[in-house]
């Protein structure tokens, strides 16, 4: 009988391959969402159809603000995939949903540590650390709260993605049998009957 040996290597070109593919796809759905809503909302408050007057301007703002959230949380699931939980192909489909909830929560983890620098250094007038005025306690409440919000509406918006990509990821790096078409079995059968 032969042991089976569990796989224990890292695949840092797996992780990158499903890290890459991740951020694609939350980006563009990131992207589109925003732009999206804004044509929708601009178009329902008017009443007319001169929403999509405002899909240009909508699209510059949200791409730099999608990048600034969807590019950390990518290199959380690439860390996650790589280092922390690493897929790997002979596990079980439960293993690979809890490494991708990892990745998840690594990414997720990533990226509003950035969101919370980024807004502890802003320049608005009620920041504290960049205005040199008197501390004001309320503005780490409003951090607090924004912060609370991105985590909410990041885990919303890709959890499915991370899954996926995560399975698929695992899918592709398991082992499969040699492809045999029907013209292969039908050469092996004549080879073994008839020779």
């Amino acid at each position: 009988m032969t042991e089976v040996i569990p796989d224990r290597a890292r695949h840092p070109r797996a992780a990158a391959l499903a890290a890459l593919a991740f951020g694609f796809v939350a980006f563009v759905v990131s992207v589109a969402e925003g732009v999206i809503g804004v044509v929708y909302t601009q178009g329902s408050t008017l009443e007319s159809l001169d929403g999509f007057d405002y899909a240009g301007p909508a699209f510059q703002s949200i791409v730099p603000y999608a990048a600034g959230r969807i590019l950390p949380m990518a290199v959380g699931v690439y860390l996650s995939f790589w280092l922390a939980a690493p897929l790997r192909p002979l596990q079980a489909v439960s293993h690979v949903i809890v490494r991708t909830l990892v990745a998840l929560a690594i990414g997720l983890a990533i990226s509003i540590g950035f969101e919370a620098v980024r807004l502890l250094t802003s320049d608005s007038p009620v920041n504290p650390f960049t205005q040199g005025g008197q501390t004001d306690n309320r503005y780490y409440i409003l951090v607090a709260g924004g912060l609370a919000h991105d985590v909410w509406r990041l885990f919303v918006d890709t959890f499915a993605i991370v899954v996926a990509v995560g399975l698929a990821t695992w899918g592709w790096m398991r082992p499969r049998a040699p492809l045999v078409t029907s013209r292969d079995a039908a050469d092996s059968a004549i080879a073994a009957g008839g020779a």
